[in-house]
């Protein structure tokens, strides 16, 4: 859905808040997660409704035609709904993806010509077997891969270009 922010509301809105959707001829609500409008596949995180710029609403929900009208509420406690944004329906695409930037910090505990091995930043081997195809950035700019998990105190060896 491409919702813009109805100007009356100022509060700001969360990502993943429950919020009421008239979508079309089906009311219902969910827990919508906010993300930039893009013309890329791709589409980066937003952790609150933006009010100056067009916003990509992503919930699960049954299928309804693109081009539907779509009004958005917040419940309040008395029962009562404000109306927080308007738009359209975009697209129903499950591959949509909505990508989400985090921050890693660890410790460099040995450091080498080209690789380095850093401790505290997982603490679970299934951590370090996801973040293994991802390539890692430190903060000068150097950019690497994690090689292997070493030992059993969740010691990462790192590859760096």
């Amino acid at each position: 859905m491409l919702l813009r922010r109805h100007p009356i509301n100022t509060d700001p809105i969360k990502s993943k808040e429950e919020l009421v959707f008239h979508c079309g001829f089906r009311r219902f609500r969910a827990c919508a997660i906010f993300s930039q409008h893009t013309s890329a596949d791709k589409h980066k995180l937003e952790r609150f409704l933006r009010a100056d710029a067009p916003t990509v609403v992503s919930v699960k929900a049954s299928i309804t035609f693109p081009t539907a009208g779509v009004l958005l509420f917040r419940q309040r406690e008395g029962g009562m709904q404000d109306l927080v944004g308007t738009g359209c329906l975009l697209s129903c695409d499950p591959q949509l993806v909505v990508l989400k930037r985090i921050v890693l910090s660890g410790h460099p505990f040995k450091i080498n010509c080209w690789s380095a091995v850093c401790r505290y930043i997982f603490f679970n081997r299934d951590d370090i077997l996801w973040f293994k195809p991802v390539e890692l950035r430190t903060k000068w700019g150097r950019r690497g891969h994690i090689k292997e998990a070493l030992g059993t105190q969740m010691l990462d060896d790192f590859d760096m270009e």
